[in-house]
């Protein structure tokens, strides 16, 4: 935070805009190296998240959507003009939220039948097709 309450540093939101993406791809792809089985082309990174190492891929998630939303908390303090900053800003916000939201609402294993799944299971897969 810098002097103003409530507004970021401007170094801290370009890093985080930085930071968050990067890190997110970084972590999915090694994780995807190291798990036997797992083949990226025909399963979604979420997949990741079950297992005996999922935290990993749990913490990815909420820390990579944290840092998605606090860059665009930063865009949204910097470009306070015009009507298609705020809907940018409001759309990396929705992105960050939701990214950051899929993480602790695991999916189910793939093969659960739609009508069987989980409640946290619909959760993870609505805030994932908000990011679509």
């Amino acid at each position: 935070m810098n002097g103003r309450r409530g507004t970021i540093s401007p170094r801290i939101g370009a890093w985080a805009g930085v930071v968050g993406p990067l890190l997110f791809i970084v972590i999915f792809t090694i994780e995807g190296w190291l798990r036997p089985g797992y083949d990226p082309r025909s399963m979604f990174v979420s997949a990741l998240s079950l297992g005996p190492r999922g935290g990993i891929q749990i913490a990815n998630f909420v820390i990579s959507g944290a840092l998605i939303a606090l860059f665009a908390r930063h865009v949204t303090s910097e470009f306070k003009e015009g009507k298609l900053w705020r809907i940018g800003a409001g759309l990396l916000s929705i992105i960050g939220f939701s990214i950051l939201a899929s993480g602790p609402f695991v999916m189910d294993p793939v093969g659960v039948p739609f009508f069987e799944m989980s409640w946290h299971s619909y959760l993870h897969y609505a805030f994932g097709n908000l990011v679509r």
